[in-house]
């Protein structure tokens, strides 16, 4: 494979070089200095230890008698013409550096599974290239090139060559091919090797290169580069499916789709009337995709170039030439899809004439903070391939397949591949699995796919207006998702509800407070004693009742109560300043203050001055089994159930009223969505001054669950609230993703 963008660059004259001396012969040498990018991918080797993140392993099955000998004589021709096949990376004064082997020990594995029952041949054989795709190199010792053949039948083979991304990139891979293929042929005619020498190797280019970034002859691409990531640099923030881990995550996966001849047509014809390269047209839309997916108006994006642009006698070498560089775009103001691709065309030549300075020294110079949770500069890339059209064939023999072996590994959140073939283009899309769902990806590339339609019907589309949903998507996101419809019981009340559930599991237990438990049938029977006295008192709808009570059973009592008399609950946290109180229970006229005997002494000075408001103490109430019969309903759905006052915190606080209808709606989302049912526990977590507690204090006593109520003192303790729900089998809990982070997800 070769990189789109460079070879046509190099067609257009932006070939980057500038006034710069010629790549020579080096003189011969024990080391050689590693290239800026072996350098990189030295780094990346440390960082992503015992993955086999950069490994190039492929798999070509052949058909036909395959001649060991003349296969294996290939191979050595293949290697003995390339050196950077028998390099060897250590460490010398602690610099790495790469070191020649003349007579390198790379034999041909043979597996012979000719043997094996047939059924079972094909399974061992995807057994062993798995194994082999995802097996390390060991930079500090292994010559970075392993090669196997596996014999599936007398006339099917396997051939697999694994090479550490150090020594080749794609176009190298391939070049391996054609020439293992070529010095095949001869041997198998009787012919001499046909190969042309190679007239520069990668360690040429290499010390070429170690020269002139150490010399003052790319002073104009540096200050290029300074300017281009001048400012603050922007992190794409992708919304992930899952957090991003504190240390970079290399897991990977690959997922590909293929775009029709005729698409492929239309933006070739796109471009060749915008005067864009085929390559921006791909990577604006790429740029576009990911807008879209941020929001972000700033993006960098890495991609592939072919280093190889410095010398055409480098075309024909093999070594890790790939040239690693960053494009940034700013997508601000709304631009049309137009305007975006002539400005990625003037990217991609502005880049191409500065990319012999290389991204290490950029990251260097511009001092950018490290983050080892995910790569530097950039989080995504983009790399388009153009199939060589030069594809010899066998003596002999048929070549039936030729692909790349899934290491399971990504060095970047997102690549985006897109290979151009004659007929076609795939489009695979390389991610994070630490980050993103396979569904997420599924979805991205029909986003991606969609994108590149509106970009052949109409450049002229502005990018805020350009809609990259399916037909299925917004059906299913306006209508499918929109239709919450459920049938529940708009007639009946919180209370009702309650009394319902009480007549289902009269003996479950409802709630848990410290030592204290109570069933549904006792709670049942201390709020209708409750009920009894507020509705005598003189409690008609919509009037507020205020509970002074701390965290307990005789608040849960106190709630159910109320609303059975037929009011409106107002909780009060008791450690709230007095003056704060005061204004709630006058703000809210409160008609009765409902109070726990310890606190009193406390209150005393503020309940004097609501000397003229029902003052109930509840113990002295709720214990009275008189009045323990359900009464009788006297309110509506519309009617208010509680009242909860916001902080305060931007002014003086507000009261606000909710109705019972909202209640007896969740009811059926806590059983039909969240599936709570009579054997859970639920953990009352808020304070019940906060709305938060009612979704946890009805979603379990409407449905049968135990509500176990958590002391204040353990709430206070991280580690001692992960013992409370351990201890009690708590399977329910409503938690602040504050209060989560600290807990031990163990």
């Amino acid at each position: 494979m070769e990189s789109a963008g460079s070879k046509v660059l190099m067609q257009n004259g932006h070939n980057g070089r500038g006034c710069l001396p010629p790549v020579g012969r080096a003189l011969e040498s024990e080391y050689y200095p590693l290239s800026s990018q072996q350098q990189r991918l030295f780094f990346i080797t440390k960082l992503a230890k015992d993955d086999p993140l950069l490994n190039l392993c492929f798999s070509l099955r052949l058909d036909g008698i395959l001649d060991i000998v003349h296969f294996e004589k290939a191979l050595n021709t293949v290697i003995n013409r390339h050196s950077v096949l028998r390099t060897l990376i250590m460490m010398k004064d602690g610099i790495p550096v790469q070191r020649i082997v003349n007579n390198a020990d790379i034999k041909l594995k043979i597996l012979d599974f000719t043997e094996y029952p047939e059924s079972l041949r094909e399974f061992e054989a995807d057994r062993v290239l798995s194994g082999e795709a995802k097996a390390c190199f060991d930079v500090n010792s292994d010559v970075l090139l392993r090669l196997t053949l596996i014999k599936v039948s007398n006339t099917g083979s396997i051939f697999v060559i694994n090479l550490h991304h150090l020594i080749a990139d794609g176009i190298s891979i391939q070049l391996f091919k054609e020439e293992l293929i070529e010095a095949y042929n001869a041997n198998a005619r009787g012919e001499k090797n046909p190969l042309p020498e190679v007239e520069l190797q990668y360690r040429d280019y290499a010390l070429w290169q170690h020269e002139l970034v150490n010399s003052n002859l790319l002073g104009n691409s540096r200050e290029y580069w300074m300017k281009e990531f001048s400012g603050e640099l922007p992190v794409l923030d992708l919304p992930a499916d899952f957090a991003r881990t504190p240390f970079q995550s290399y897991k990977g996966s690959r997922y590909r789709i293929t775009l029709d001849n005729e698409l492929k047509r239309k933006i070739e014809t796109v471009s060749f009337k915008n005067k864009v390269l085929p390559f921006a047209a791909f990577l604006g839309a790429y740029y576009i995709l990911l807008y879209k997916y941020s929001g972000q108006k700033d993006i960098i994006i890495g991609s592939i170039f072919n280093g190889r642009h410095n010398s055409q006698h480098l075309s024909g070498s093999i070594g890790f030439y790939a040239n690693t560089v960053a494009l940034r775009l700013d997508l601000s103001g709304n631009p049309s899809i137009k305007t975006i691709l002539d400005n990625v065309q003037k990217k991609i030549y502005q880049v191409s004439d500065n990319q012999d300075y290389p991204l290490e020294r950029i990251i260097q110079d511009i001092n950018i903070k490290r983050d080892l949770s995910q790569p530097l500069l950039f989080q995504v890339m983009f790399n388009m391939q153009r199939t060589a059209v030069r594809n010899p064939k066998w003596e002999g023999l048929e070549e039936k397949e030729w692909k790349r072996i899934e290491t399971g590994s990504a060095q970047y959140d997102l690549t985006m591949h897109v290979f151009d073939d004659i007929d076609t283009v795939s489009i695979e899309i390389e991610y994070c699995t630490d980050l993103f769902r396979k569904e997420t990806i599924f979805r991205m590339a029909e986003h991606y796919k969609n994108i590149l339609l509106k970009l052949v019907d109409d450049c002229s589309i502005n990018i805020n207006q350009l809609d990259i949903l399916s037909s299925g998507e917004r059906s299913r996101l306006l209508e499918e998702y929109n239709n919450t419809y459920r049938d529940f019981p708009q007639d009946m009340c919180i209370h009702q509800l309650f009394e319902k559930q009480v007549k289902e599991t009269p003996g479950n237990i409802a709630v848990v407070f410290e030592d204290a438990q109570v069933t549904y049938s006792e709670l049942n029977s201390k709020s209708n004693c409750l009920a009894a006295v507020l509705r005598e008192s003189g409690i008609k709808p919509d009037d507020a009742v205020a509970l002074v009570i701390d965290r307990s059973i005789d608040m849960i009592s106190g709630i159910l109560g109320t609303l059975k008399a037929g009011g409106a609950y107002l909780p009060v946290d008791i450690s709230l300043p007095v003056n704060r109180i005061k204004f709630m229970l006058e703000d809210s006229a409160a008609r009765c203050i409902l109070i726990q005997k310890r606190l009193l002494d406390k209150f005393q000075d503020l309940l004097l001055l609501f000397q003229d408001r029902t003052i109930l103490v509840i113990e002295d109430i709720i214990y009275n089994q008189e009045n323990a019969q359900n009464m009788e309903n006297v309110n509506n759905p519309d009617d208010t159930a509680y009242i909860i006052y916001t902080s305060g915190s931007t002014g003086r606080p507000k009261g606000v009223a909710l109705k019972h209808a909202g209640i007896a709606n969740l009811k059926i989302f806590f059983e039909q969505s969240l599936g709570i049912g009579s054997k859970d526990r639920v953990v009352q977590f808020a304070r019940t001054c906060f709305d938060a507690s009612v979704w946890e204090s009805f979603m379990s006593l409407l449905t049968g669950a135990a509500l176990y109520i958590v002391p204040d003192d353990i709430v206070y303790s991280g580690r001692s609230f992960e013992s409370f729900l351990n201890e009690n089998g708590i399977t329910v809990a409503t938690l602040p993703p504050t209060y989560i982070c600290i807990l031990n997800s163990d």
